[in-house]
């Protein structure tokens, strides 16, 4: 039976390792998406990442995500890039930490797949990205303590191209970052669908957000969307 309270047990998943695994609706589970993206606002800070972007997939802690899947095209560029990000995960007490440049501690740290997730203006179209309304598919797969992504740009054609990745949920340390305790003792939950990135905060990606008919708004088209648990 679910919760009434989204971070209740019953309502979230944990790795196999979890120390209270057995208290929790599910231990892992596979999220799969066949989709297209169909638009990006056109407006936005070119030196923000989150500019010109849709996150399409997702697996949220409860403070933090260990899987973010984003789609970005810069409104000059014919093609579009896909990236995830893995949050780094500090204990309580460092969630806000600074380092001496004063940067946070806690931060994503972000993979290509197709293109380039850091591109800026003047640069090159990512002619091995995505473009928009071309189908493409992503699942995420947490067997174990372990976390699957598999990638697959033109499924089920002869230009099928799949790039594949794994990631210990558990281990901590990412890529050597002390301050990540992983999320071994964490519960999670899939999300999935089109959340656009387009913040009119000049701290976030400086959307002007003029409107749809001006191009600011995202859509996405799923053809399939599966979780299994």
């Amino acid at each position: 039976m679910l919760g009434t309270d989204y971070g209740a047990p019953s309502n979230n998943f944990v790795i196999a390792s979890h120390p209270n695994a057995s208290e929790y609706g599910a231990i892992g589970g596979e999220l799969k998406a066949t989709l297209s993206i169909d638009q990006v606002s056109v407006s936005g800070n070119y030196k923000k990442n989150g500019a010109f972007g849709v996150v399409i997939g997702q697996i949220h802690g409860s403070k933090n995500e260990p899987l973010k899947i984003v789609y970005r095209k810069l409104p000059e560029h014919e093609y579009g890039s896909l990236a995830w990000n893995y949050e780094l995960n500090p204990t309580k007490d460092l969630q806000n930490a600074k380092d001496e440049n004063g940067k946070k501690l806690r931060k994503d740290i972000r993979h290509d797949v197709f293109g380039k997730h850091n591109l800026r203006q003047g640069s090159q179209d990512p002619q091995d990205g995505i473009k928009l309304g071309e189908i493409f598919s992503y699942s995420v797969n947490v067997e174990g303590d372990i976390m699957h992504l598999t990638f697959t740009k033109n499924p089920g054609t002869d230009k099928e191209i799949t790039k594949t990745y794994d990631i210990d949920l558990k281990a901590g340390n990412y890529q050597g970052h002390e301050v990540d305790q992983g999320y071994g003792n964490d519960w999670m939950y899939f999300k999935a669908g089109a959340y656009n990135q387009c913040n009119t905060k000049k701290s976030s990606s400086g959307c002007e957000w003029r409107g749809m008919e001006a191009g600011d708004y995202v859509q996405a088209s799923f053809y399939q969307l599966e979780l299994n648990q």
